[in-house]
């Protein structure tokens, strides 16, 4: 890594490690995060760390689409925060915007972050909302 990589890195790690909010790669399965929207929030039960699977509930803009949709507990893969044009990978920020690739292959996003609380454990409410995700999910 060059010193220009380096000096970019430690930049955006300041930049980040400012605002509050959580890295899904620090988190355990079971995790929920709950994030706060202008008008609702949603909920994001880790499944696997590692690959930055989460199950997700709540409200979403889809790309291509002009409404906000609501959706029903659905695997996704998180992406991350995106503040200020640059993409934190695997993060959940309060004033970012969250993307996750959605199982059908669009991007979804909740467009500003305005509370994150977690990530707490309560496997009875994750299990349940994982199993919920699962009914649903394509074969």
């Amino acid at each position: 890594m060059s010193g220009t990589d380096c000096s970019a890195t430690v930049v955006a790690m300041r930049l980040f490690s400012e605002r509050p909010g959580y890295s899904i790669f620090e988190c355990k399965p079971e995790d929920i995060i709950k994030v706060g929207t202008k008008g609702d929030s949603c909920v994001l039960v880790v499944v696997n760390p590692e690959e930055a699977e989460v199950v997700l509930q709540g409200t979403v803009s889809i790309l291509g689409d002009s409404d906000s949709v609501a959706i029903k507990p659905t695997f996704v893969t998180l992406r991350g925060a995106l503040f200020k044009g640059s993409i934190m990978i695997g993060w959940i920020l309060r004033g970012a915007r969250l993307d996750f690739d959605m199982p059908d292959g669009r991007l979804a996003s909740i467009e500003e972050v305005l509370r994150v609380s977690g990530p707490r454990k309560n496997v009875k409410e994750a299990k349940r909302i994982i199993a919920e995700a699962a009914a649903t999910r394509p074969t």
